[in-house]
């Protein structure tokens, strides 16, 4: 019965105050039809109530970072500064993808593994590791970068990499926390040094 009633706040406070207020009436005299004190349990229940609708408009109102573009869920502090990083270059691909792997740690599912051999190991939900040698490379993961005689920043990041008939091109993501922005110009940087030529 409990849960009958949770789904029946849950459901008015999705669907706007007007009717909220209308089942609520119904739903605590449902759930304190057998408390002694029936005045002070429905009272409880509308504060609490109040309180579950308030934090589902917070969360609605809240700009999504979270999309495809960026992290499925943000733990600690919210990584809402995502920016999109596209460039060309003649670079070969195959290069490029070693590149990204070696300077932000991008890993594949077997590398994942074997790093953590045997032990647990958290995969995020949107991790992607696609492998096409010579043609396509399409990564999402929880990446790092070191700047010089600077620390090591944590980070979500999705590299893709397309051959193009006379070029390499990439598009990136990233998104970091606002504690985080003094690396974007570093980020940007390395990034679009993924297609330069030679070393």
């Amino acid at each position: 019965m409990r849960r009958i009633a949770i789904a029946f706040v849950l459901c008015g406070a999705l669907s706007g105050a007007p009717k909220a207020d209308l089942l609520d009436g119904l739903i605590f005299g449902i759930k304190c039809a057998g408390a002694d004190d029936t005045e002070e349990c429905e009272a409880r229940s509308k504060r609490e109530a109040d309180e579950s609708r308030e934090r589902l408009r917070q969360s609605a109102g809240a700009p999504d970072t979270t999309s495809r573009s960026g992290p499925s869920s943000n733990r600690g502090e919210r990584a809402d500064q995502c920016q999109t990083v596209k460039a060309s270059g003649n670079a070969d691909i195959d290069v490029a993808y070693v590149r990204g792997k070696s300077r932000f740690g991008f890993m594949t599912l077997d590398e994942k593994k074997h790093q953590t051999k045997g032990g647990y190991m958290r995969i995020d939900d949107d991790f992607k590791h696609t492998a096409v040698r010579g043609t396509l490379y399409d990564m999402w993961d929880r990446v790092s970068i070191k700047p010089q005689g600077g620390q090591r920043h944590w980070f979500y990041a999705g590299l893709r990499l397309m051959k193009a008939e006379r070029s390499t091109e990439l598009e990136a993501r990233y998104c970091v926390k606002r504690s985080q922005l003094g690396i974007t110009a570093c980020l940007n940087r390395t990034l679009a040094g993924l297609l330069k030529r030679g070393k």
